[in-house]
């Protein structure tokens, strides 16, 4: 069988054995993760309100309602601001009353847009409360999240009576102040509650208790109604994108963040020690993009990291610097992504790490570049069509590259200058367009069991880069590539690939035909040799 055509379709297998570990689970279409409320609703307009005099104030807030507000002066947002990073005038609030304070009887709601959660799994409501009321439970206040599909009829999604007693506060000793964050499974209540998903609104309500003698203060912040496509196996919470997954406090080292398909439009840093997989291990329908152009996509920051399962790219037009930059960390794992439309489709400035099953192609100017970087390992990698070098290994000790499949790229398919001791090994290389493998000062490396298709191998510098473990194990078009050093009196005829030679002598090189390579013969630092019947048509 033709050559390229092997190649191809070893190609074809690496894309087939991804999409098939995937056969038999049914894997949603890509879309854009939602937020169904505009960005958070953190109320960052204050609510100067006096009085209400019909019942229904138009809030800043886009499309949201507010009904029934109190004319007591301590409503004032503005006037709850007890120190507390989600209180103040920036905030939004509702407050309890039975009118035996002088005050109105009050019932009073908070209410968002309509929403549409149809086809949706997952969603989510998340905000951050302040409940203050003296002697706490026995005043029985109640704070309640309703849902409605008709405005009309209301079911709790959450009730609150009493989340903690504390000391302290503005009112002194006796009062409950704290600050909490709360997440509610919206989808959950409208499966339970058989609502119609079209059609959709949720509420924070209160109202005052018979004990009530002083009046109980909520106030609300940082209302987002999101898609949880990305899930913390480890303590069960659902966040709309990986970036707060991360930085949630809850999440530790160790803990697992399971992204389900979207598209995400984030700028990726890593800074605990967590595996970051696909739900599905397929990394065609989980997408990362960046939203700052000029940063990496995603930047590995911390040892121990696992990235598994996504495609990573820029836009068709502008290219972020890197898809994947592991920066002064070890021991990570990149595994089954699919990194493409960026400069540079990862960098390591790291060591003892593992970029594995990856396929990175159609980059600015590299797949993957390993630069200071000691004892890391490419293993089953497929990188082509960069405007560059496939990988490039600049300064850079220890390392291996196993099993990968490099072409088309317009510079050269590996790249290493002033680095040694690293491993080529079982590697197709193809098509590139100066060279396949191109060392300079790059002494004592083992290049072995490679296939070379239309390329060559070429050494660059002092006698010194020359020394090599090279074999015959290595093919090119289909002929051994034949390495010879410190040797002398040698008699070279027929099949040969490629002929490197280096501080040789009184050699006899006769009756060979090599073509279609970009190195037919190299000879260096060597003398008192013969060239006979030489023909080499069609090098590149």
């Amino acid at each position: 069988m033709n050559k390229k055509l092997l190649l191809l379709f070893g190609i074809a297998v690496f894309f087939i054995c991804i999409i098939g570990a995937n056969y038999g689970k049914i894997i949603p279409e890509k879309r854009q993760v939602q937020l169904f409320l505009d960005g958070y609703m953190g109320f960052e307009e204050p609510w100067n309100i006096s009085y209400d005099p019909d019942g229904d104030y138009p809030s800043p807030a886009r499309y949201w309602d507010v009904d029934g507000l109190c004319i007591y002066d301590h409503h004032y947002w503005s006037q709850l601001n007890y120190g507390y990073q989600h209180a103040g005038e920036y905030c939004a609030g509702v407050l309890p009353s039975n009118g035996s304070n002088g005050d109105l009887l009050q019932n009073e709601w908070i209410k968002t847009p309509w929403l549409n959660l149809s086809g949706y799994e997952n969603v989510f409501l998340k905000f951050y409360g302040i409940w203050n009321w003296l002697n706490a439970p026995s005043d029985n206040d109640l704070y309640n999240v309703l849902i409605s599909d008709n405005d009309i009829y209301w079911y709790p999604l959450l009730n609150i009576l009493t989340l903690q007693e504390g000391t302290g506060g503005p009112a002194g000793y006796g009062w409950c102040w704290n600050e909490y964050q709360v997440v509610v499974d919206v989808c959950e209540n409208i499966t339970d509650l058989g609502l119609n998903p079209y059609h959709i609104k949720i509420a924070w309500q209160a109202y005052g208790g018979l004990n009530d003698t002083l009046h109980s203060m909520v106030t609300l912040d940082n209302i987002e109604i999101f898609e949880g496509n990305v899930h913390n196996i480890n303590t069960n919470e659902w966040f709309p994108n990986i970036t707060q997954a991360i930085n949630d406090p809850e999440t530790l080292d160790g803990h697992i963040l399971e992204v389900y398909p979207g598209l995400y439009v984030e700028n990726v840093i890593v800074w605990k020690k967590v595996t970051i997989r696909s739900k599905y291990g397929n990394p065609f329908n989980t997408t990362i993009i960046p939203l700052n152009i000029t940063k990496p996509v995603i930047e590995i920051k911390v040892n121990n990291v696992t990235l598994s399962g996504f495609e990573i790219r820029g836009g068709n037009a502008t290219f972020p610097p890197y898809g994947i930059k592991v920066d002064n960390a070890s021991n990570c794992i990149i595994n089954k992504n699919v990194i493409h439309l960026v400069q540079e489709g990862i960098l390591l400035n790291s060591s003892n790490n593992r970029i594995t099953n990856c396929s990175i192609f159609n980059n600015s100017l590299r797949g993957i570049s390993l630069q200071s970087s000691f004892n890391n390992e490419i293993t089953n990698c497929t990188v082509f069509n960069s405007n560059g070098y496939g990988i490039l290994v600049f300064y850079s000790n220890n390392n291996t590259i196993i099993n990968c499949i490099i072409g088309n790229n317009s510079i050269g398919g590996i790249s290493s200058w002033f680095s040694s001791n690293n491993q080529i090994m079982n590697c197709t290389i193809y098509e590139n367009s100066l060279y396949g493998i191109y060392l300079e000062n790059s002494p004592n490396n083992i290049i072995k069991n490679n296939t070379f298709i239309n390329d060559g191998l070429f050494l660059a510098g002092n006698l010194n880069a020359f020394i090599q473990n090279i074999d015959t194990t290595n093919i090119v078009n289909g002929k051994p590539l034949c390495y010879f050093l410190n040797k002398s009196n040698v008699v070279i005829t027929g099949d040969v690939g490629e002929l490197i030679m280096a501080n040789c002598t009184e050699f006899l090189i006769q009756n060979i035909n090599i073509s279609n390579t970009d190195v037919a013969m190299e000879i260096a630092f060597s003398s008192y040799n013969q060239i006979k019947n030489w023909y080499c048509p069609n090098l590149r």
